[in-house]
């Protein structure tokens, strides 16, 4: 949850890289689009592994995390938790 960001950094990063690769050139405009979907997907399956990571998170400890919330839940949440618990 916490290398959300870096990932989504990389991903901008590679895509640029990929495109300045295809129009210097040419040949590698087929295999720049491959690499270009599969570095959106691994980005894609990132942003998923962090919405699981979270749903955990409010799950067990009652603490809404996501885009940098940290309220908690009185309602739901574990003894002893509190607004500055950490997060996974």
């Amino acid at each position: 949850r916490r290398l959300d960001d870096q990932v989504d950094r990389y991903n901008v990063e590679i895509i640029r890289e990929v495109i300045d690769m295809m129009q210097r050139v040419p040949e590698m405009v087929l295999p720049g689009l491959s690499l270009f979907s599969a570095v959106r997907h691994l980005e894609r399956i990132a942003d998923h592994a962090t919405n699981i990571a979270e749903d955990v998170i409010f799950w067990v400890r009652g603490l809404d995390v996501r885009h940098g919330r940290g309220r908690t839940l009185a309602t739901h949440a574990s003894p002893g938790v509190t607004e500055n618990s950490s997060a996974a």
